[in-house]
């Protein structure tokens, strides 16, 4: 008894004279349990920083995809041929006829919070499309067979969270579960001016801009060190081009085509192909890629076969076309293009003139009694700055290319989006047929008959892919 008496009058005596440091040792534990996130945030970490700069006015939906693969994953994602693989999922099956899609989740999957991942985070808002989840499943249930259904959930998903810091600033936090987690996200107005993600190795730092010349003065004044996705080297002299590092590589994601409103009286079949074969497209030995229908090389879907008639520049061929259309008057034809395309769209409009006056020379040279005169034939091109796509007569544009080779909403001709007014009911038919079939070996056939159709047509030139490149400051030894 009298042991504990003692040991009590020590502990006394041990408080009496260090009880501030006690207090103050569990206040800062409290503070520093409470503050850890953010003090880590704070501690200097051995990463490679690069500043990157990009082209383009972005939200968080819509900010490109390349970046938003590096903080999340779908629930698919798509390889180098545009065909769906498993990533969240361990696989997928097709139910009901192609109306339904069941999902089985992959296990021991986490946000970077360490929070699950439960099928209840699947959060695409898909409107019309019933989801039933269950522990390990999640089923979409469509109103109709859509065959390319698995790509469309490739897109990443994310939760939104919001965060206190100090107890004084709340701010909403993205939370993905890929290998880079985003860190900082600044806006100007309504759009991204700067996001930052990081992971153990290196901490990327995105500039927008909106446009090509702001992106490059902010590269020579040294605010970013690389510049992704430039479509050209113009800007640069061959010095500069000298001092830098250059990757290049082709863009698949988009091409330039040159689109007829094929309700214009003038422009029948017969004119848009002599058009077509009458203009110059990219060669073998160009940068720029030919692209000879809207389905990429790339794609599981493109028809690399003979079937395909390339058009390339052919005035012989153009002027016979042209001739057998026996205009009655000279055609005058409004090219519209924007001002990054208006030289190609110069160049073009001068082709189609010396079709003009290459027919008519050959109407001179072989005249027909029951013919008018030959200057009907003269082709008067004026190219004007792009205004409404819904009123043109050729637009010269380029042209996002989508993931699955569905091209449903572009040619056919009840969609609002068919820019070109294109009616055929054949590709219509095989347009409907191929996003309902499941088998892709069938949907493949279907969508080489339709490349097939749409190419001869011709309610576009198709025209080339653009070489992309990066730019980047060497490094100094």
């Amino acid at each position: 008894m009298q042991s504990l008496h003692v040991t009590r009058w020590y502990i006394q005596a041990f408080w009496h004279k260090y009880k501030r440091v006690i207090l103050a040792s569990v206040i800062l534990g409290v503070i520093l349990v409470w503050f850890f996130p953010t003090i880590i945030r704070l501690i200097p970490k051995q990463q490679q920083v690069r500043y990157i700069g990009r082209v383009g006015m972005y939200n968080w939906i819509d900010i490109p995809d390349d970046i938003q693969a590096k903080v999340s994953s779908g629930l698919t994602a798509l390889d180098e041929t545009g065909e769906p693989v498993p990533v969240l999922t361990e696989r997928w099956t097709v139910e009901e006829d192609g109306q339904a899609f069941r999902f089985l989740i992959k296990d021991d999957l986490k946000w970077q919070d360490g929070k699950d991942f439960t099928t209840q985070d699947v959060n695409y808002n898909f409107t019309d499309v019933q989801t039933v989840a269950t522990e390990d499943t999640i089923l979409f249930r469509l109103q109709d067979a859509y065959a390319p259904f698995p790509a469309v959930v490739a897109q990443p998903l994310f939760r939104q969270v919001r965060k206190t810091r100090f107890g004084l600033i709340s701010e909403n936090e993205i939370i993905g579960l890929g290998e880079y987690r985003v860190t900082d996200l600044r806006y100007q107005n309504t759009y991204i001016k700067q996001l930052v993600i990081e992971n153990n190795r290196e901490r990327l730092v995105y500039r927008f801009y909106p446009s090509e010349e702001d992106a490059i003065n902010a590269f020579r004044l040294g605010k970013v060190d690389v510049l992704e996705g430039l479509n050209n080297l113009n800007s640069f002299t061959q010095d500069e081009q000298n001092l830098y590092q250059i990757e290049e590589d082709m863009n698949f994601h988009q091409y330039v085509a040159l689109f007829f409103n094929t309700a214009d009286v003038n422009l029948s079949k017969e004119v848009r192909q002599a058009l077509h074969y009458a203009a110059h497209k990219p060669g073998p030995d160009d940068l720029k890629l030919r692209a000879l229908s809207p389905i990429p090389p790339t794609s599981w879907a493109y028809n690399s076969t003979e079937e395909i008639d390339p058009f390339s520049y052919d005035l012989g061929k153009a002027v016979e076309l042209y001739r057998s259309v026996n205009p009655a008057q000279p055609l005058q034809i409004s090219l519209d293009a924007p001002v990054a395309l208006f030289d190609e769209a110069e160049a073009i409009a001068k082709d189609w003139k010396a079709l003009g006056e290459a027919t008519k020379a050959d109407c001179e040279a072989d005249p027909s009694d029951d013919e008018p005169g030959c200057d009907r034939f003269l082709i008067e091109p004026q190219v004007r700055s792009l205004r409404d796509l819904n009123d043109f007569q050729a637009a010269l544009i380029a042209r996002e290319v989508p993931a699955d080779p569905d091209q449903y909403s572009w040619w056919h001709s009840t969609q609002a989006s068919n820019i070109s007014r294109y009616q055929n009911p054949r590709v219509d038919k095989l347009l409907e047929d191929a996003r309902k079939e499941i088998s892709q070996q069938r949907r493949k056939i279907l969508y080489f008959e339709f490349q097939r159709y749409l190419v001869e047509d011709v309610p576009a030139m198709f025209m080339y892919y653009q070489p992309e490149y990066i730019i980047e400051r060497k490094e100094m030894i």
